[in-house]
Order: C-alpha cells, then sequence, then structure tokens
C-alpha cells in the first residue's frame, strides 16, 4: 500500500469486513433464540421456528443477548458481552472517533490493525457459537436449510404461508376453538376477538400458517360452549408443553405433551 488513497481503501474495505462478521454472530444469536427450549423435532414446527426468528429481530443485540444467557456457559457469555461492546463501538463510534486520524497514513494503518484483530476475533467467536450449537441443531432434527429459510422468509416477508403476525397481548379474548381432523391426529386452532388464528406451540398460543377458518373445520360444544373467555395466551411459571388456560365457569384447557410424544394432548375440566 504506496498512496493514502489505497491506505484508506483497504481500511474501508477492513471496516466492512468486521462489521459484517459482526452480523453473522447476530445471525448465529437468532438461530441459538430460535432453537432454545425445544427438546426434540417433535416439538418444533416451522410456524414456530419463523415467530421466534420475528421475535428476535424485534430485539436489540443486548436483548437478545440477555435471551440468549441460559443457553451459554458463564465464558462463553462473558466473551459475548465483549464481542457486542466491539460491535457497537464499530457501528456507533468508530468513524466519528477516528475521523482525524485519516490525514495521516500511519494512523490509517493502525486502525487497519485494529480492524484486522476484531475481524479475528468475530470470526473465531462465530465459529465457537455454530460449534457449540451444531449438535443441538442435529439433535433436535433441524437442519442449516431449514433454519436458514426461515430467517430469509422471515427477513424479505414474501412467504405465502407465513405472515407476520401482531404480537399476543398479556389477555387475549378466546372465541372459538376449531378443531382440525388429519390422518394422524386432531390439531386445534384457537381464534381471537380480532379473527386472528393461533395454534398451539410448546409455550402456549403461537403462529400459525392458516390464514382463514377452512370449511372442514369444527366446532366442537365441549370447548366453545365456555367461550368467549378471557385467557393468558402464554401462562407462567411453565415447562414446554405443560400448561393451561382458564376459561369461565371455572373450567381449564389443559395442554400436555411428554418429551417421548409426537402430538400433544388436549383436555378439559372444571377446577373444583
Amino acid at each position: 500500500m504506496n498512496s493514502l488513497n489505497e491506505i484508506v481503501k483497504e481500511c474501508y474495505a477492513r471496516f466492512g469486513l468486521a462489521y459484517y462478521l459482526s452480523e453473522c454472530i447476530g445471525k448465529e444469536m437468532t438461530s441459538i433464540y430460535a432453537i432454545s427450549g425445544f427438546r426434540n423435532n417433535s416439538d418444533i414446527n416451522r410456524s414456530r421456528i419463523e415467530e421466534k426468528y420475528s421475535e428476535a429481530f424485534s430485539l436489540t443485540t443486548g436483548q437478545l443477548a440477555q435471551k440468549i444467557k441460559p443457553y451459554l456457559d458463564d465464558a462463553v457469555y462473558s466473551k459475548l458481552e465483549q464481542i457486542i461492546l466491539k460491535r457497537n463501538y464499530l457501528a456507533h463510534h468508530f468513524w466519528y472517533d477516528n475521523a482525524v486520524k485519516f490525514m495521516n497514513s500511519n494512523s490509517i494503518i493502525e486502525l487497519i490493525d485494529e480492524l484486522n484483530e476484531m475481524i479475528n476475533d468475530f470470526e473465531r467467536f462465530n465459529n465457537k457459537l455454530m460449534n457449540l450449537f451444531s449438535a443441538k441443531y442435529t439433535e433436535i432434527g433441524l437442519t442449516d436449510e431449514l433454519l436458514n429459510e426461515s430467517f430469509e422468509r422471515v427477513m424479505d416477508g414474501t412467504d405465502s404461508k407465513i405472515e407476520k403476525k401482531r404480537k399476543l397481548k398479556s389477555i387475549e379474548k378466546l372465541i372459538r376453538i376449531w378443531t382440525v381432523k388429519n390422518r394422524d391426529c386432531n390439531f386445534y386452532i384457537f381464534e381471537t376477538d380480532d379473527n386472528e388464528l393461533w395454534s398451539l406451540c410448546d409455550v402456549g398460543l403461537g403462529w400459525t400458517s392458516k390464514k382463514k377458518v377452512e370449511s372442514e373445520w369444527i366446532l366442537e360444544d365441549i370447548f366453545n360452549k365456555y367461550l368467549p373467555s378471557d385467557i393468558v395466551p402464554r401462562p407462567k411459571n411453565i415447562t414446554a408443553w405443560n400448561y393451561s388456560f382458564s376459561l369461565k365457569e371455572k373450567m381449564i384447557i389443559k395442554i400436555n405433551k411428554l418429551e417421548s410424544e409426537s402430538f400433544y394432548r388436549i383436555g378439559i375440566k372444571k377446577v373444583v
């Protein structure tokens, strides 16, 4: 690098690579969040993965780090905090703090060296995260293809089957529970008072690929005679696939699925 212009261009290139690698770490963080809490592949469907990606995209990097903290050991989380500080420095302070240094080639070379250190640090840490969680992806039956497809579909919003839904409120008015029969088992679609449709997931109500009520769906009296009811759609202090919704007349809907089971069980009973 002989001329000042060449050195400046190299600095721009190094900055671009460093920031790109920091975003790769961010993408890996969203994938970790998207798979967290699932026991095996029967706990998961594409709608739930895409819902969790959408949630992750609404968070700052620091907030997302807090969400995945329970799934990282202390040393990895401590390193992640350092990485986030460096990423935020690049995003918000690097050019402002170093503007005066671009008048001197030696100062720019020092910046290039600083960026190269970040590049190496980011690349090593991204590889570490990928290696730590690749076994988990395999264990629960998630492929890189599925994760990447779900990521891209949420990012571009063009998928015809999944539409980004509003966030669940702390209390939802449930007006109908639809029974959908298929070859293997029944599953259930929950309709709220704004006619949004929701499926059951590991933590309560979640996204569904269904956009509208279909003619073959059934309204079974065993559930619907206790509707409308105000429910907590994401019950607190639960374990995966083990929760209930309280309906009027002291009735509760109980959802349960053991880790060894492929399909959830649903029942209704009166609280004594």
